[in-house]
């Protein structure tokens, strides 16, 4: 059987803007969102550790928007979501094919009807122990606190660029998350 593909566009330019792939996240969390659902993503904390949250609100799924191309730490995530399908709760949880793959083998005792999976596209994740040291390798090449990371910075430099970017003490330094620095561990 074919598989099905689809490219998809979010009709509203602010979301697409504030997108990292055409807003697809934002259109069908908001309808599981309508309807009294649960969303669970990927999101930074104030150290910029990316882990996985749930949140019932508009303002805690944009949390989750936005790329993260680091490893993210699951917590009680898989317990969450089981519990959440429980109580006949419909749940969309967003991350990549080995965390699905961990979540549906976890919930496999449990009624899985109301459960959506947004499948993210891994091209492979670096530790959170390189993404930590990069970190440290930038606020000292740069002389300051992180204050913000965007791994595809769009609103400065479109659509077809892949270029990041990275606020030391709040200034912005532009195509500085060096891929060959940060998925080889040279630093």
């Amino acid at each position: 059987m074919p598989i099905e593909s689809f490219i998809i566009k979010h009709k509203n330019i602010f979301v697409r803007e504030n997108s990292r792939s055409g807003g697809i996240f934002t259109a069908l969390t908001d309808i599981i969102l309508d309807e009294k659902g649960i969303v669970y993503g990927c999101q930074f904390d104030s150290d910029y550790v990316a882990y996985h949250g749930r949140s019932e609100t508009i303002e805690g799924r944009d949390r989750f928007r936005g790329s993260k191309y680091i490893q993210s730490d699951l917590k009680d995530t898989f317990r969450q979501v089981k519990k959440d399908l429980v109580d006949g709760r419909t749940v969309l949880f967003s991350g990549t094919s080995c965390q699905i793959a961990g979540l549906k083998a976890y919930c496999a005792s449990v009624n899985t009807d109301n459960l959506y999976c947004i499948d993210i596209i891994c091209h492979g994740v670096p530790s959170p122990m390189v993404w930590k040291d990069y970190l440290i390798y930038c606020e000292k090449k740069y002389g300051g606190k992180v204050t913000e990371v965007e791994f595809i910075n769009k609103k400065r430099f479109g659509w077809k660029a892949h270029k990041e970017s990275v606020w030391i003490n709040g200034k912005e330094y532009d195509n500085v998350i060096f891929t060959h620095l940060f998925r080889d561990h040279n630093i």
